[in-house]
């Protein structure tokens, strides 16, 4: 999710002199002047709102009650790029829990919403520095399974 945030804010232009992703650097802080404070907060409420809409439910509520982008966004890199093991138990739970149910979604859906968890858990598996942590053989198993490519449809 990281990056592909990331590039959707730096293309959300915000003024001549900053984008959204701006927000998040800090390089766009709120001005004390009325006016340009609205463009701040409307690009404040924009980068919010496309980081809310961009997670799962259970990080959605970690940073659901945020009203700076930037501080959600520092919540949301906690909650991605965590070392811990609860946090990738937490992200394999998120992978296996997916149920679906035929009264809120289509099959089409469901099967778009599991490959986007998938492919947000190899991501995040692929990229994650396990080499301080004592194996037991979960580590191995993670790398192993983000390794696997699901069946396509068709």
């Amino acid at each position: 999710m990281g990056y592909t945030l990331k590039l959707f804010l730096r293309i959300a232009d915000i003024t001549d002199e900053h984008d959204a992703w701006d927000l998040i650097t800090g390089e766009f802080q709120k001005p004390a002047q009325i006016a340009e404070g609205r463009v701040w907060q409307k690009a404040n409420d924009l980068t919010l709102l496309t980081i809310l809409k961009n997670c799962e439910d259970n990080v959605r509520s970690r940073i659901g009650t945020f009203e700076l982008a930037k501080e959600a966004y520092d919540e949301l890199k906690k909650a991605y790029e965590g070392k811990t093991a609860t946090e990738f138990y937490a992200l394999l739970d998120s992978l296996t829990n997916i149920l679906f149910d035929d009264r809120k979604t289509t099959i089409d859906e469901h099967i778009t919403h599991y490959e986007a968890t998938w492919n947000r858990f190899v991501g995040i598996i692929s990229r994650a520095d396990l080499t301080a942590a004592q194996d037991d053989g979960f580590w191995d198993g993670l790398q192993s399974a983000a390794k696997r490519v699901p069946e396509k449809r068709g």
